[in-house]
């Protein structure tokens, strides 16, 4: 009866408990030292007793060991990879100051990269550097341990750049450059300043005076004579001058002009000439042409200045013009063109793919690059 209560009481060892009990029947003698109790065959088949819940802990700790280590060889794998990347850095030779990464031959050869976590229009810094050494590059001077770092999301244009005394340059924008004083805009790349003699024509000697900041630009290196908004005149080493300055149309301010000064009136974009237009493509220079209002005989009329500067802005490049001509009729007949105003060109930089806007006052002309342009360029605005 021991028994049959035994797998009452457990039928989940139903079997075992039957053999155990027809073992005692017909080995009486043997009962003794071969039966089992209720505790024995529970700790034997894995019943819930204490042994059984120390074997199943144990099973889970030594589980919990073996996926610490598979983490621990991850770990120790990423470690591996982080150490291979900054070997793989230093196996170049290059530090931090190495000028292999800024070096340029041309605008192309550069590309910007953010160097803090946030970019560059919420709050972080873009640097210009080599393609050629782009992943040195972000590797020294990229940003680390950004998790976590919340950046505003502010949108501005991507970043340009250029290729400044073959050395890659970020191209700033005017509002950027306009806040720096004397020593920082020549110490900041892509900026340039406004240097000027001021020449109130009494015979007094006078030293170059800081008009201000700008963004990098191509200028013509032709002495130019320029008054500012209260009248004053300076002598410019070249044609850029300051929102606000007007030329005189000489390069002698003391001098009484004889010209007379035309406003820019009409925009063209040019490109490179093929059999059926003009193209511009990634990589060509940025050429701009403008022309005066009005018609100016060509055989009546003398250019004595035509200036043209490009200045960028976030998206829109902006494009100031400026001519003074004589009429040299003397009174007699002129021939019935328009040709004698002339046109101004300027150049700065080189396209990059994509499609950008240039403003001469309130005329814009967009293109797309690469493109075909029309035979005379991409034009807008009327000289007459």
């Amino acid at each position: 009866m021991k028994t049959l209560s035994y797998v009452v009481r457990f039928p989940a060892v139903l079997l075992v408990a039957l053999w155990i009990g027809g073992y005692a029947c017909d080995n009486e003698p043997a009962a003794p030292t071969a039966g089992l109790d209720a505790t024995d065959t529970v700790m034997d088949i894995g019943g819930p007793d204490g042994d059984t819940a120390t074997d199943t802990a144990a099973d889970t700790a030594a589980d919990t060991a073996a996926d610490a280590a598979v983490d621990a060889d991850a770990v120790a794998d990423a470690v591996a990879d982080a150490d291979a990347g900054t070997d793989a850095v230093a196996d170049t030779g290059l530090d931090a100051a190495s000028p292999e990464l800024f070096a340029c031959k041309s605008d192309l050869d550069c590309e910007a990269m953010e160097t803090q976590c946030c970019d560059y229009c919420n709050g972080g810094k873009a640097l210009a550097v080599a393609k050629a050494y782009s992943a040195q590059a972000k590797a020294l001077l990229g940003p680390t341990n950004c998790a976590g770092v919340a950046c505003t999301e502010m949108a501005c244009a991507p970043s340009k750049v250029l290729c400044k005394n073959k050395k890659c340059a970020l191209i700033a924008t005017p509002a950027e450059c306009s806040k720096f004083d004397a020593a920082t805009c020549a110490d900041s790349e892509g900026c340039m300043d406004w240097k000027a003699v001021p020449q109130p024509c009494d015979g007094t000697q006078q030293s170059a005076k800081f008009l201000g900041c700008t963004a990098f630009k191509n200028c013509a290196t032709v002495v130019t004579c320029a008054t500012d908004p209260s009248g004053a005149k300076y002598s410019f080493p070249d044609n850029c001058l300051p929102p606000g300055f007007t030329a005189t149309g000489s390069s002698d301010c003391c001098t009484k002009p004889t010209c007379t000064p035309a406003p820019a009136a009409k925009l063209c974009i040019r490109g490179k000439q093929v059999a059926d237009g003009e193209e511009i493509a990634p990589g060509d220079p940025i050429k701009v042409q403008v022309y005066p209002k009005g018609c100016f005989s060509s055989s009546c009329t003398k250019q004595e200045a035509a200036t043209c500067s490009l200045e960028p802005g976030n998206l829109t490049t902006f494009v100031k013009a400026e001519f003074c001509l004589t009429n040299t009729s003397g009174g007699g007949g002129c021939t019935a063109d328009c040709g004698g105003g002339g046109f101004a060109s300027c150049s700065s930089g080189t396209w990059v793919a994509g499609e950008w806007p240039f403003s001469l006052g309130g005329t814009i002309v967009t293109v797309k690059v690469p493109g075909k342009l029309p035979f005379g360029g991409q034009c807008a605005g009327s000289q007459f």
